[in-house]
């Protein structure tokens, strides 16, 4: 018996994840199209063999279905995360910029005022010579 690496996980990319669920509404579509083509080609087939009718067109539309609630649920996912992304990387900036701003205060290059009259004016005339 092999043993699992009991590294960390990681889930499959959402682009996999999204092909599984379009291949499985692909399918379906297909499967009714190939039904209805069907009943052109050989009329009378499907009103012959009722219980085939009923348990294909009863798979077609579970396929449907689940390919629909699974797209959905995972749209709302994405947007769940990406929510939960926008926080964590506004905090990594804030924490970021507490720790540059120590490191700079204790290694004496920071000004004890950084926003004086003087330091302002400095920064707005390096801007716009920049820009030109």
């Amino acid at each position: 018996m092999a043993r699992h690496d009991p590294g960390p996980r990681r889930s499959d990319s959402v682009e996999s994840y999204l092909r599984e669920t379009r291949a499985a509404a692909a399918v379906a579509v297909l499967a009714l199209a190939g039904g209805v083509a069907s009943d052109v080609l050989a009329p009378g087939f499907w009103s012959r063999h009722g219980l085939l009718a009923g348990l294909a067109s009863s798979v077609i539309v579970v396929l449907l279905s689940a390919a629909l609630v699974n797209e959905l649920l995972e749209r709302r996912n994405r947007q769940r995360w990406s929510v939960l992304a926008q926080y964590v990387m506004l905090q990594l900036v804030r924490n970021a910029r507490l720790t540059w701003t120590g490191m700079l205060d204790l290694a004496g290059l920071m000004p004890p005022d950084p926003y004086t009259t003087a330091s302002l004016q400095t920064a707005g005339s390096w801007c716009t010579t920049r820009r030109g």
